[in-house]
């Protein structure tokens, strides 16, 4: 049988991390009992899907990682995970069909991105391999658990031009994020950032010692506002702040196409609406969606800050976090475009944006802004369903037309 796509993906992944000469191979149960290679992955939830690899030994470190599995789990989730981390403890993943041996190079002390981290680190490591889907923006995360059994940190590596430069932006963001307290919620402090094999490392501390309080949506809309209030933030005309002109450049800069194209008509027509209307803007966390938040001690927790931006208008994060949950519960793009922006009293109201003309205008900015980025990550190229721009980018903006047009009247 030909491996998949996600399998291909994994192995890549695996190959950047332990490089020539390390030889990786698949082991089929039961002979893997058979085998004795100094490091041997099991993957989760199959070799042909894979998302996560978590050691075979020690047996708590398996147990760890697979009870991490998803950190923003839901408490149903989580008491799953639980369970199957019991299973784990008991030695129970050796029943799976198969196992990954890994036969590292030990010619130098970073040789491999294992040998690295523990060196970093200052002890011994085992580590749970988060692969995720084969995305422009993907980049693995890597669990890092003690001899114990707990985890101490978790480390992202860039390892395309794209993530390198996102792990580098996340590193100067927490630097400014992360020096001041906040009321509402918490962002993880950075334990390393470095260099290896010319990929970038960030290693970040663990932020949930317990199990998850359920997401309570009045603390979330809390967060959202007051990180919006982080550095400056002002009142301006759209059409003459300096938002607008950072993206008009993003657009100008596209390659040319029937997206950049209809990107630039949809901005232009919002210029004729905004001409005298003000917006707030102020800081976005850029990317807030369900699974990189969760909520502990009466806080959100917040992670991945690789999008983060000053200059946004406020609201931003609400459509995003509604639409991205959307989709990922199984809802088309449009129909979760289309929603939230039915949707903005309740999305927006939080935000002090009660002014229906000014709601749409932040709706059709986000809807123009986020196709940009998705454009210029590659997310095309990539086949998720929110960068296939043909099946819902052009109803959006039309629906989004269609209101300016009616405000204009």
């Amino acid at each position: 049988m030909a491996p998949s796509r996600q399998s291909r993906h994994a192995h890549d992944v695996l190959r950047t991390l332990w490089p020539e000469p390390a030889r990786i191979r698949a082991v089929r149960w039961p002979l893997f009992r058979r085998v004795h290679a100094p490091l041997e992955y099991i993957p989760l939830p199959s070799r042909a899907n894979t998302k996560m690899l978590i050691p075979r030994r020690p047996l708590r470190a398996t147990a760890t990682a697979v009870r991490n599995y998803k950190t923003s789990a839901s408490a149903s989730t989580q008491r799953r995970l639980d369970t199957l981390a019991t299973a784990a403890r008991l030695g129970l993943a050796d029943s799976l069909p198969w196992m990954l041996a890994i036969y590292p190079d030990r010619s130098s002390p970073d040789a491999d991105i294992a040998q690295y981290l523990m060196s970093v680190m200052g002890r011994p490591l085992a580590l749970g391999i988060h692969i995720g889907p084969g995305r422009a923006v993907q980049k693995p995360v890597i669990q890092l658990i003690d001899a114990d059994g707990s985890t101490c940190g978790f480390t992202k590596v860039g390892t395309r031009a794209l993530t390198r430069k996102l792990v580098r932006d996340e590193v100067a963001t927490l630097a400014i994020v992360g020096g001041v307290p906040h009321r509402t919620f918490r962002v993880p402090r950075v334990l390393h950032d470095g260099q290896w094999h010319g990929n970038e490392v960030l290693v970040l501390e663990p932020l949930i010692s317990s199990p998850a309080e359920p997401r309570l949506p009045r603390r979330v809309a809390e967060a959202m506002v007051e990180l919006a209030q982080i550095g400056p933030a002002s009142r301006e005309m759209v059409s003459t702040s300096g938002y607008w002109g950072d993206l008009r450049q993003q657009i100008d800069e596209l390659p040319s196409s029937r997206y950049s194209l209809r990107l630039a008509a949809s901005l232009d027509r919002v210029k004729l609406v905004a001409n005298d209307i003000e917006l707030v803007f102020g800081a976005s966390h850029g990317d807030w969606t369900p699974w990189n938040m969760a909520m502990a001690d009466g806080q959100v927790i917040l992670w991945d800050w690789e999008y983060f931006r000053f200059g946004v208008p406020l609201g931003f994060d609400a459509l995003h976090f509604r639409i991205q949950g959307a989709v990922s519960r199984g809802s088309s793009p449009a129909r979760a475009f289309l929603d939230a922006a039915s949707s903005t009293t309740e999305l927006l109201g939080p935000c002090g944006l009660i002014d229906q003309i000014a709601a749409d205008l932040v709706v059709t900015l986000y809807v123009i802004d986020i196709a940009t980025r998705y454009i210029r990550d590659g997310e095309l190229q990539a086949g998720t369903a929110m960068g296939q721009l043909d099946d819902w980018l052009t109803l959006v903006l039309d629906r989004q037309d269609q209101r300016l047009d009616e405000h204009r009247s």
